[in-house]
């Protein structure tokens, strides 16, 4: 069957009722995200990595997250749902970025409450706006959650025909993801990331988090684009695609590439490390924190600095921040269910939920570098190929490149590192004895291009790696 042909058959599929007998929030969050958690996005395999799971606990009743083994496992499994056949899902998930974006409108259609039966009226007062907004985002029924939005300023005559509900989405984002709030902490690219100690913001930072979840799957239930790029292992927790070695460079990339020296050199005592972290705090001195039990009494040593390496990746990438997500990733799911989200991968769920970026190819290639073994008509044909490429691609082939969709306001001119600091887009051709792919470096913006004899084979390479994540928690 085309395409085509599977995006209408879905599109035709009987309208389901989703809100017949609901289960509880806790209930619903702790089965969807122990069944999808283990294994990833739909219908590919996983390397080896580590995926999150939502772990209930007599002293963390609300959840916190926790790191299994993915290796060896598919990458296909679907919550225990009335809602959606896994069969069904499975072939959604083939479909294209595009197919799926139609069918992912189609259903939360499905799921509004029609305007006769009520609408969610938040009244907001603008000097206390996300806190105001969490409260009653937090007080909102399932069903309400469902139902048309509207938005009342205190104090201001204006009436919601969609210009103040579009305001209130902008305002929420800016405030939420303004370092000052405290709740997520900016990392490369001006992507963002949960803040470990988050704590300081408030006693109520949790709740925050739910709220904040609430608002991102309402975002996605109205179709609005969030001005906001969040990590690459962000999107990869919310749809339980196991993380990755690789992934630690999204989030701290001098962390990255100390921890890639200790494994790849000989003689790490010197260096007197032991199995602890330092936690900065607010007019408070370090938190020191054991990676295992008495760990800050064990020192690093050659024999031992694998199972470090991966204790202090797995603090970094999930223990850190663990009950923050799981108040995050339950608020999500109550407004969007997790099947619905599952047919996406992670680049395609930043792409729902921040747009597709309007990509000026010009742009680009005027401020591109080339360093290397660079061949004039190999580059010819590798801009070639971008220019022939839906939006969606050169989305994909940007994200692959720098780690984002996200596209500078100024252009490919300001395209930065993590620090910061302008970093131009730079090919460096290799030749193709020493890698069969492209291969990306995002903290430098940096494609590594095998000199391919051919534009279909060049074009072929292009699209398997933007198609394909490799994955995997060894260091190279």
């Amino acid at each position: 069957m085309t395409g085509c042909g599977m995006l209408m058959k879905f599109l035709a599929l009987k309208r389901i009722n989703i809100h017949k007998e609901p289960r509880s929030g806790d209930e619903e969050i702790a089965t969807a995200r122990d069944s999808i958690s283990s294994i990833g996005s739909m219908g590919s395999v996983a390397s080896v990595g580590y995926v999150s799971k939502l772990v209930m606990t007599p002293h963390h009743p609300d959840g916190r997250m926790s790191f299994e083994v993915a290796e060896g496992q598919r990458a296909f499994q679907t919550a225990n749902s009335t809602v959606f056949s896994s069969s069904d899902l499975k072939e959604v998930s083939q479909l294209t970025f595009q197919q799926k974006h139609a069918w992912f409108v189609q259903y939360t259609s499905t799921m509004e409450v029609p305007w006769e039966y009520g609408h969610m009226l938040l009244e907001i007062d603008r000097a206390n706006l996300l806190h105001n907004s969490c409260e009653q985002l937090l007080w909102a029924s399932q069903d309400q959650l469902h139902q048309s939005l509207r938005i009342k300023f205190l104090n201001e005559p204006g009436v919601d025909a969609g210009g103040l509900e579009r305001e209130w989405f902008t305002l929420m984002t800016e405030e939420i993801f303004d370092e000052r709030t405290g709740l997520f902490s900016a990392c490369m690219d001006n992507a963002f990331m949960i803040r470990p100690t988050s704590n300081e913001a408030s006693e109520d930072h949790l709740m925050y988090f739910q709220a904040i979840g609430r608002f991102l799957g309402r975002a996605l239930f109205e179709g609005m684009l969030i001005d906001a790029h969040l990590t690459l292992p962000m999107y990869k927790h919310i749809l339980g695609i196991p993380i990755t070695f690789s992934d630690l460079e999204f989030v701290d990339v001098e962390l990255y590439n100390n921890l890639k020296w200790l494994k790849q050199n000989k003689g790490v005592e010197s260096l007197c490390l032991d199995f602890s972290v330092n936690v900065a705090q607010y007019d408070k001195e370090p938190l020191t924190i054991d990676l295992c039990p008495n760990g800050r009494h064990i020192a690093v040593t050659d024999e031992n600095k694998d199972e470090y390496i991966y204790l202090r990746f797995k603090w970094i990438m999930m223990t850190s921040i663990s009950p923050q997500l799981a108040s995050l990733i339950k608020g999500i799911y109550s407004v969007i269910p997790l099947e619905m989200l599952s047919v996406f991968d992670h680049q395609e769920l930043e792409l729902l939920m921040c747009g597709i970026p309007d990509v000026n190819v010009d742009d680009w290639k005027a401020h591109t570098t080339y360093i290397g073994e660079c061949e004039p008509q190999v580059i010819e044909w590798f801009w070639q190929v971008v220019e022939d490429f839906s939006t969606e691609q050169r989305a994909r082939l940007l994200q692959f490149t720098t780690g984002s969709a996200r596209v500078p306001v100024q252009g490919f001119k300001t395209l930065t590192m993590n620090d910061g600091r302008i970093c131009l887009f730079a090919i460096q051709g290799i030749r193709k004895e020493e890698c069969l792919y492209p291969r990306a470096h995002t903290c430098f913006n940096r494609l590594d291009l095998p000199m391919y004899a051919t534009k279909k084979d060049l074009e072929t390479a292009l699209n398997m790696v933007i198609k394909m994540e490799v994955t995997g928690f060894t260091i190279e």
